[in-house]
């Protein structure tokens, strides 16, 4: 059964990917390549912030009644009762849907298997110690990388000392222990899970390409942020480039995905034009756009609903008496997908605390189906107590939207 929050994530990171790849460039000169790197937290922050929405709101209502802020507390109840019916979205052939989750998951294991394979053949590389890194050793003409998860094995081609330059080699290999601290090799393996998730997504496929691209400019731009006063160090990091621009990956682009390339950009050569451009802009690391982006994504997350519609009119009560806290009832999954509707009829008394007591279901059409989930989505209602003593009675309707 595909939801709102599956739908939810596929268009933010579809937008996402949009938004950095077509406007990639002017991104790149008003932030740097560091900060617009940064920015890429927001994918996996968009998956957090739809999953863990309901969550995280709940929480934050135990923290404010745990401090005293009871008014607060309520408000925020009623604001994240949105989260309590999520619309799902219900195909009339439900005989596919065994098949579209077998595809989905065949390719998302095929995705996977891609990381043991790649990290087994890199295994298997003759490894030495050298000033106490774990190198490997790979074909000549293929580029220097770094790969591991917990510790740092560094690939270097047995012609490396020959094709570049004793400044070269000590900037190639600054590169990619650079690469390391920034515990890039684990962001290409998130990456590499989110990716997998959205595997039917071209849009997503484009965006995991901008995002190795990023990674290599912000880690150039790392690089020679040490050196900016010594031009010689941006002369050299160029020609090294340069070099490697007719380089190969070892074993292919997907050998790893969690690896790292130096100057490997599988096999486009305006990647490499942009990042031998971009080595003359020197912009600060500035994390404020991140966190602003972070901030919106999770409000505008938490304001994403579609509840089911949930009208309570009152059968039969000496006056209108309003809930001050109306938690909409969750709808059943089971009767979304087959299109059932109906109502709830129950009957309740309001106690001291506000809380509605002795819930009583009169009459529900189809029986059973619903009376559940409304009384439990009742017993979280607020009155003010006082009002009556009288018992109420509410038919509840539950429509699809």
């Amino acid at each position: 059964m595909l939801t709102s929050s599956v739908l939810l994530i596929t268009l933010c990171t579809s937008v996402l990917c949009v938004i950095f790849t077509t406007g990639h460039q002017r991104l790149l000169r008003h932030l740097g390549p560091r900060s617009l790197y940064l920015l890429w937290a927001l994918v996996p922050i968009s998956y957090l912030a739809i999953v863990a929405g309901p969550w995280l709101g709940e929480s934050l209502y135990w923290v404010l009644q745990k401090l005293g802020l009871s008014t607060a507390a309520q408000a925020l109840q009623s604001y994240t009762a949105l989260w309590a019916t999520p619309t799902e979205l219900v195909s009339k052939k439900d005989a596919w849907m065994p098949l579209i989750s077998g595809v989905w998951l065949l390719g998302v294991a095929l995705m996977l298997s891609l990381i043991g394979l790649g990290q087994w053949r890199l295994q298997q590389l003759p490894k030495q110690n050298r000033l106490g890194l774990t190198v490997a050793t790979t074909a000549p003409g293929t580029s220097p990388g770094v790969f591991g998860w917990w510790r740092p094995t560094l690939l270097l081609p047995t012609d490396f000392n020959k094709r570049y330059s004793t400044l070269e080699q000590r900037l190639i290999l600054r590169h990619e222990l650079t690469h390391w601290r920034r515990h890039d090799t684990q962001a290409n393996l998130l990456a590499w899970l989110l990716l997998s998730v959205q595997w039917f997504n071209p849009l997503a496929w484009l965006g995991y390409q901008r995002f190795r691209a990023d990674q290599e400019l912000a880690c150039d731009a790392d690089v020679l942020s040490q050196h900016r006063t010594s031009p010689q160090h941006g002369v050299g990091y160029a020609h090294a480039l340069l070099k490697t621009s007719t380089n190969r990956a070892w074993g292919g682009p997907v050998v790893n995905p969690c690896s790292t390339h130096y100057g490997y950009q599988q096999g486009r050569f305006n990647l490499m034009k942009e990042r031998i451009q971009t080595l003359q802009q020197h912009h600060p690391l500035r994390k404020f756009p991140l966190v602003l982006a972070a901030v919106g994504m999770v409000s505008a997350s938490m304001l994403w609903h579609t509840p089911a519609i949930s009208t309570p009119t009152q059968a039969a009560a000496a006056e209108t008496i309003t809930p001050i806290v109306r938690i909409n009832p969750r709808y059943p999954e089971a009767a979304a997908a087959e299109g059932i509707e109906g109502y709830v009829e129950v009957e309740f008394r309001i106690g001291n605390d506000g809380k509605p007591v002795d819930i009583k279901v009169l009459k529900s059409q189809p029986e059973g189906v619903f009376d559940d989930n409304v009384i439990a989505a009742l017993q979280r209602w607020r009155y003010v107590p006082g009002k009556t003593d009288q018992p109420l009675q509410l038919r509840i309707d539950m429509r699809l939207p």
